[in-house]
């Protein structure tokens, strides 16, 4: 058993010597018949079914995942010693906040260690267990006995510092929110819809309908380190499969978007760049010769849109009808970019008056080309970005839903009486994410420029209904809010506050 043992630690110290320099020489072999350089659903496809078929060792959870983080976690600087998740500090006086500790130390105790689910057990739909994802040690991390029950299941939260209670949300520290992001991708690429990423984080979702922005930005900000690289090859050997996040942060951005995190494959993928459809206006006084559509790049400004193009769909035939390349263009140094007729302010790419239809038809956000979509192409989703399907007072079209996410809305530019003079546009400017259309109002048209005149749509939201004080033991409690009627209205930026009379002072929030 020993002579296996440093056998394999043998084997690894080559292949942690050859992966320690930042970038890899080629792809690793890993991915051999996986193309890295797509994006979006196609890439996020490829690399969940590559660690599935590879994960062909489940760990047992007691002992093996005991004897995998005596492994995994080794602290770089003193093999003696694993690294603690969290822990900042291992001469302040406090066992709690140990960076490291002793590999035999595992147990109960105070001053053990013990196993961290990076993914709560709890937030998991269903539950994580102790086996399949309960032990997929990809995301279960050496922790302090007494920090471990601090974080408890508390959900992610954006902070800056050493880790620690953030409201009712956890910190990770910074030396550790790259770990924790790329981990939480991992179980939602091997796991699927049981381990969301919303389950687990807190915060904004504009970047992607998938990924909370948190991980996006944490993915970027905290460089991938030698200890995460260490993990990734011996969990290789002793699961089968490894965290492609790890290998390569900008597999992320290529997939959801967000800031560009490090591309340590060297390659050139084409990354979705924080691309939306913000704003469109297809129903206008006269003859429909102040059309438009709007893109925003989260106000990032001076994004090349190299790569991308705009596909406009006819609902009478659900095939498209005229498509526009953006290679060569760029968001304004705001943020945005439209396309449009020629009188229309701050357009970039013109089209003919009465271009638009008015519905029930769609517009949609690709990766590739104007030839790509001749006039007649069927809708796919393939290499979708974004898409809004609209109309004036016409039926929904089942199949021009397709393009958006599950149970999002058509939107009627007619719905607050006034389509000649009335947009559809996103509010705030970027609210909801790729493909989500909750977030969109009817407003005075803006192209160019802030939606709703950079005023705040959801004033009319209104605490509604309060119930407190239920049967037993308060188990029915709830608060509700309504938009007037409105429907759809997007909450985002917006946080419920629970103050106690007794102090006056906050004791709760949602956000």
């Amino acid at each position: 058993m020993m002579k296996l043992y440093a056998a394999r630690l043998s084997v690894l110290f080559v292949t942690l010597v050859c992966h320690s320099l930042g970038l890899y020489a080629q792809v690793p072999s890993y991915y051999n018949g996986t193309d890295v350089n797509q994006t979006g659903n196609n890439l996020k496809t490829e690399l969940a079914a590559l660690i599935t078929q590879t994960h062909t060792t489940e760990l047992s959870y007691t002992p093996g995942v005991w004897e995998a983080l005596k492994q995994t976690d080794l602290d770089p600087d003193n093999p003696e010693n694993v690294l603690l998740i969290y822990g900042y500090n291992d001469n302040d006086g406090n066992i709690k906040t140990d960076r490291t500790g002793d590999k035999d130390n595992n147990g109960g105790n105070t001053g053990d260690w013990n196993r961290e689910h990076v993914f709560a057990k709890s937030l998991g739909n269903p539950n994580l267990g102790t086996s399949g994802p309960g032990s997929d040690a990809h995301h279960l991390r050496a922790s302090d006995v007494g920090f471990n029950a601090d974080r408890g299941n508390l959900p992610f939260a954006d902070a800056s510092g050493n880790a620690r209670k953030v409201s009712n949300s956890w910190y990770p520290g910074d030396e550790w929110k790259g770990d924790v992001a790329r981990m939480v991708m991992y179980m939602y690429l091997r796991y699927g819809n049981r381990c969301l990423p919303s389950a687990v984080g807190t915060g904004p979702q504009v970047y992607s309908n998938e990924m909370m922005d948190i991980f996006l930005e944490w993915n970027a900000e905290d460089p991938v380190s030698q200890y995460e690289i260490n993990r990734n090859n011996i969990l290789e050997n002793l699961q089968g499969n490894r965290n492609p996040f790890i290998d390569n942060p900008a597999f992320a951005t290529s997939i959801w978007g967000g800031p560009q995190a490090e591309n340590r494959f060297g390659n050139s993928p084409a990354p979705i760049a924080n691309i939306l459809i913000n704003e469109v206006d297809s129903d206008t006084p006269g003859v429909d010769t102040m059309e438009f559509i709007e893109l925003y790049d989260g106000g990032t400004g001076n994004t090349s849109l190299d790569g991308m193009v705009v596909v406009l769909y006819n609902g009478s035939n659900d095939q498209s009808y005229a498509a526009y390349d953006l290679t060569g263009y760029s968001t304004n140094a705001e943020g945005y970019f439209v396309l449009g007729n020629e009188d229309v302010p701050n357009v970039s790419v013109v089209f003919p008056g009465n271009t638009l239809q008015n519905g029930a038809d769609a517009v949609a956000l690709y990766s590739g080309t104007a030839a790509d979509f001749p006039e007649g192409t069927a809708l796919t989703t393939t290499d979708l970005i974004d898409a809004v399907v609209y109309d004036t007072d016409d039926a929904d079209d089942a199949q021009l839903l397709t393009l958006l996410n599950s149970g999002q809305p058509q939107l009627n530019e007619a719905g607050a009486g006034d389509k000649d003079n009335h947009s559809l546009q996103r509010m705030p400017d970027g609210a909801g994410g790729a493909r989500n259309t909750s977030s969109y109002s009817t407003a005075s048209p803006t192209p160019g420029a802030a939606n709703g005149n950079g005023e705040d749509n959801r004033t009319g939201v209104l605490i509604n209904e309060i119930d407190a004080d239920t049967p037993g033991t308060d188990t029915m409690e709830f608060v509700e809010l309504y938009d007037g009627g409105t429907g759809n209205t997007s909450l985002d930026g917006m946080v419920l506050v629970l103050y106690n009379g007794s102090n006056d002072a906050s004791y709760a929030a949602f956000d």
